[in-house]
């Protein structure tokens, strides 16, 4: 994690802090999170949710460092992360817009997920994202950037199962670094979570966050 992740964040007035951006270069996948809070771009072969469904392990999965089986694609009802208080039953599916972006979700309680890829559980990366502020103050991912090694992530499902993931990485980049293949790389055979929000400090001429804080979690059980 970078050095100014859990630096104090400005509440900037009137605005939101997910906030869209253009995708730019032919090696985006999914690239727009460095350009946008939280969003995302089909662009460049971004991970469908057949492909992923179609993937080694998809059904079964195989057992890797701090994993357990994968799950069959359903979509998910809820997020809760203890450590920094989330607890939402709030969820939207997210696709993309006309110019390849994804949409945002609306209220800054609610968390949207990624439609056209992994669902939660399912192999390969899913990717979810919330505001981290609004008009009125602190929106549902405002902590994000507090997550620490261990905390535990609980994504209620719509099958009825809940997929327990394992926090094992926080990271903050500018966005005009964003390591897309990074946080899109393969998952050897695990579900894995991204979750995204916006970070770092405010840019009043552009009305953006400078950052993006990008939560690593591996699935580690299934209730």
């Amino acid at each position: 994690m970078s050095e100014d992740a859990h630096q104090p964040r400005p509440r900037p007035s009137g605005r939101r802090g997910f906030t869209a951006a253009a995708a730019a270069g032919a090696l985006v996948v999914l690239g727009v999170l460095a350009a946008g809070c939280g969003q995302t771009s089909a662009a460049g072969g971004a991970p469908s949710a057949s492909a992923s469904a179609a993937s080694p392990g998809a059904q079964s999965g195989a057992a890797g460092q701090g994993s357990t089986q994968t799950l069959p694609r359903s979509a998910p009802s809820g997020l809760k992360i203890p450590a920094i208080g989330v607890d939402t039953e709030k969820t939207v599916a997210l696709g993309t817009q006309d110019n390849g972006e994804i949409q945002v979700p609306e209220g800054n309680q609610t968390v949207g997920w990624y439609d056209g890829g992994p669902t939660p559980g399912e192999f390969g990366p899913a990717l979810m994202g919330a505001h981290v502020d609004s008009e009125s103050g602190p929106a549902l991912f405002y902590k994000l950037a507090d997550l620490s090694s261990g905390d535990e992530v609980r994504v209620p499902r719509e099958d009825g199962k809940t997929a327990v993931f394992s926090v094992y990485s926080v990271e903050q980049y500018p966005k005009t670094e964003f390591p897309t293949r990074k946080v899109y790389a393969p998952t050897e055979n695990r579900a894995e979570l991204r979750l995204v929000t916006c970070g770092g400090t405010f840019n009043e001429d552009s009305g953006h966050y400078r950052d993006n804080i990008v939560a690593y979690a591996r699935m580690t059980g299934v209730q």
